[in-house]
């Protein structure tokens, strides 16, 4: 009876209690449900498309495509004659036999569809490349494919589908994201059949057991004796490991938000129910002398609480289930077989379980506390509460008065918990302060490409010339450059091994300014037998600074050398094996030291092939590069400083801190409204004593619109700082585990603008209550007291 009583005189507030749990819980459920499809979304892609196992070049052998179908391990397979190209914008491809993209290695068309044999100009993209060149269905472009003489020849093509396919995912480097699928019907085109004897072909292969059936064709292929053939069989399992740990990064991310959400959402709403048991415990004297227990008066709560957790919880759900088509975002959504409405079960299943229990435990808890408070005699008055610390003399009366009522908690059945009501509040605006600052830093991070390694504006990859590549003829075009500001040569994708980690090194020397790799902690090696290593690679490998360690050289017939690991360093992204938080920089006399190492056979030193440049400030970084181009012709690449994969990802995450904020910023709206409605409610008498004192109605409101400015005043002033500490802890322990330079930014508009932000929204929220005190009736409230 008490319970069905309490439901029916507080409506509005076990109202808005359901729909704080039904937002929180929603939002907890609706992130996990995402992190959870972001993790999978990969797998089932390649599950989805048919995803081959393996790549296969047969230029150059007597080998043959029916040669490979034929053998054992080999269950699908597909041609592509490959067209060349000059430069690194573009790669081009044909498929002859209509299986790639079809029945294996499907694309999934984003926009557009495949080309048709009967449209020799028509072109499909794949997604990355489409958005590096901003190309969408209908644009034109022009390939320069490289004449059997030697010289161009642009053929224009028109765009015809945007695809998605096994292995075009981050992380990629820029030279493995050009690849474009042109007709078979260029065959028959004029340059076509021009080019047509230069083309090469490449196998795409689905076998028997996967990746384990490597070894075993390579074995069938080459023979028992090795250098009878030359044919490199090319996994897909170690792209595809990159690319779910890449997107696994967008899941982590979802998930330290769900986390967020939930810590924040159970603070805030542990306030509520503590002041909700506060209030209980001040009608218990009455209740206990017509007889109730303490047990009766706990259960008359929780019958309440039980109804409430179990309708925010279904709202909960519903909410989840219809956010389902909101993520995953980024690249997984691209990745996602069945993008759209999803019903997770698990995620549904466990929060629909999960929001009850943590509820009422609460519940249970705040109850317990309040009546043992209550009983122990121990409730707040008014002398000891922050009011009664501030000096109202010199403040006008509607002010002094509001003021008070925000600070004072009041006793008995008008008593409402100051402490707890600006405890819930200041979590809701300092999360939001959190928010803003680890997203302010994130967009820092993207903003400059120096804190994740990018202090470079140019990559230039010589083209083997036979069997070797060398930048040294291109480095008198760019020296005296006016427009160059630095320039170092170099290796990069040296295989290096420590452990049986495997990773890759780079080795620079500076020929005209200076370009070094972005250290963490420690220093860059100077001395020949000194190494810096990736942080990540450095977690793997269980070292650290200063330790001493065997560098073992890959595919070279060279014993491990003994290396100092003086610093942690950012490799600039060029590859699968290097890059944010892996590989290792070699000191410029690394290589005569390992030589020393090496028997009296080995062969001569390669000559460096990478040269990387950085542009002196104002220059046209896209006009630089392609001047560059044409200048090397088709002796190298040259490609742009690329976003590691890791940072991209977490770019495509960025608006889920402004989401949080917008979600938490929910909580604290329901927060305020609960405590205005209940303080007008509770103060009835003392407002209707004001009224019959001479306080007009004009008065009133303003008197309520004090009391939410207050609340919303001392909650930021004390929320907003720890929010803006708890936003840079986290950002530092995610950068630090991301490998970049830690170096949180505090958006000082926004977080500034968040006490007058608090401040506005706290009176827009106020004024159903300051209008329901306007219309009190003196005479009717002192008459009912």
């Amino acid at each position: 009876m008490v319970a069905r009583a309490d439901l029916a005189a507080r409506a509005r507030f076990w109202v808005s209690l359901v729909v704080v749990i039904a937002v929180a819980g929603g939002a907890v459920i609706a992130l996990a449900a995402g992190a959870r499809r972001t993790e999978t979304a990969y797998p089932r892609f390649l599950i989805a498309q048919r995803a081959g196992d393996a790549g296969l070049y047969l230029g150059g052998t007597t080998v043959t495509a029916a040669d490979v179908v034929a053998l054992p391990e080999v269950t699908d397979a597909s041609v592509v004659e490959g067209v060349p190209t000059v430069g690194p914008e573009y790669a081009a491809a044909i498929v002859t036999d209509g299986r790639m993209g079809v029945s294996l290695d499907r694309f999934k068309f984003l926009a557009g569809h495949n080309v048709k044999a009967s449209d020799p100009q028509g072109v499909v993209v794949p997604f990355a490349l489409a958005d590096a060149h901003h190309l969408s269905v209908g644009s034109r472009f022009a390939i320069p494919f490289d004449g059997p003489d030697g010289a161009p020849l642009p053929v224009t093509f028109t765009v015809v589908g945007v695809e998605a396919s096994p292995g075009e995912f981050p992380p990629l480097a820029s030279s493995s994201i050009n690849g474009v699928y042109l007709s078979p019907g260029f065959f028959s085109t004029p340059v076509g059949r021009e080019l047509a004897p230069e083309a090469f072909p490449t196998l795409t292969l689905r076998l028997r057991r996967g990746a384990r059936d490597i070894n075993t064709l390579a074995t069938h292929l080459n023979g028992p004796t090795p250098g009878v053939q030359s044919l490199f069989v090319q996994s897909s399992a170690e792209s595809a490991i990159n690319t779910e740990r890449s997107l696994r990064l967008q899941a982590d991310a979802l998930w330290l938000v769900a986390g967020f959400v939930a810590l924040a959402s159970a603070l805030v709403l542990g306030q509520l129910l503590a002041r909700e048991a506060a209030l209980e415990a001040g009608a218990a004297e009455i209740r206990r002398a017509l007889g109730m227990t303490s047990g009766q008066l706990v259960a008359a709560g929780l019958v309440r609480m039980v109804l409430a957790a179990a309708v925010g919880a279904a709202a909960a759900v519903i909410l989840a289930a219809a956010a389902s088509p909101l993520l995953p975002i980024g690249t997984a959504r691209i990745a996602e077989p069945h993008p759209g409405f999803a019903l997770d079960a698990v995620a549904l299943g466990l929060g629909a379980l999960g929001v009850p229990v943590v509820v009422l435990g609460l519940a249970a808890l705040t109850l317990a506390l309040g009546f043992r408070r209550a009983a122990r005699g121990r409730g707040q008055t008014a002398a000891g509460s922050l009011a009664g610390r501030i000096p109202f003399g010199g403040l006008p009366l509607v002010a002094g008065t509001g003021i008070r009522m925000a600070l004072t908690p009041g006793r008995g059945p008008t008593a409402v918990p100051v402490r707890t009501t600006l405890t819930s509040i200041g979590i809701a605006v300092g999360a939001i302060a959190a928010a803003l600052t680890y997203g302010g830093s994130l967009n820092h991070l993207l903003a400059n490409p120096a804190l994740y390694g990018a202090n470079f504006d140019a990559h230039i990859m010589a083209v083997a010339n036979g069997p070797i590549s060398d930048a040294r003829p291109i480095l008198p075009l760019l020296e005296g450059d006016p427009e160059i500001a630095a320039v170092t040569v170099g290796d990069t994708q040296l295989a290096l091994g420590i452990g049986g980690q495997t990773f890759g090194g780079q080795r620079q020397e500076a020929v005209s300014g200076s370009i070094q790799p972005v250290v963490l902690s420690g220093r860059l090696p100077r001395a020949r037998d000194e190494v810096a290593i990736g942080a990540t690679t450095l977690r793997q490998v269980h070292l650290q600074v200063g330790d001493r360690v065997s560098l073992e050289i890959e595919n070279a017939p060279i014993p491990p050398v003994p290396v100092r690991i003086v610093g942690v360093a950012i490799l600039p992204s060029v590859g699968d094996n290097e890059g944010l938080g892996k590989g290792a920089v070699l000191a410029p006399g690394f290589v005569d030291y390992a030589l020393s190492f090496a028997g009296p056979d080995f062969g001569p030193v390669p000559p460096p092939s990478d040269i990387f440049v950085r542009f002196r400030p104002g220059v046209d970084a896209a006009r630089k590069l392609a001047t560059l181009q044409d200048a090397v012709t088709t002796s190298a690449n040259v490609y742009p400083a690329a976003q590691p994969a890791d940072v991209a990802n977490f770019a495509q995450v960025r608006s889920v801190p402004e989401i949080l904020a917008g979600l938490l910023g929910l909580i604290a709206l329901a927060t305020t409204l609960h405590l205005v409605l209940s303080a007008v409610r509770r103060r009835r008498r003392e407002l209707a004593m004001l009224r019959t004192l001479g306080m007009v109605p004009r008065q009133v409101s303003w008197l309520v619109s004090w009391q939410a400015t207050t609340t919303a005043l001392v909650a930021s002033i004390v929320g907003i700082p720890l929010g803006v500490a708890l936003g840079r802890w986290a950002w530092s322990v995610v950068a630090g585990g991301l490998g970049v330079v830690v170096r949180p930014s505090v958006p000082l508009v926004l977080v500034a603008g968040l006490l007058p932000a608090a401040v506005v929204v706290a009176n827009l929220v106020a004024v159903p209550a300051a209008l329901a005190a306007r219309r009190i009736r003196p005479g009717a409230a002192l008459q009912a007291e």
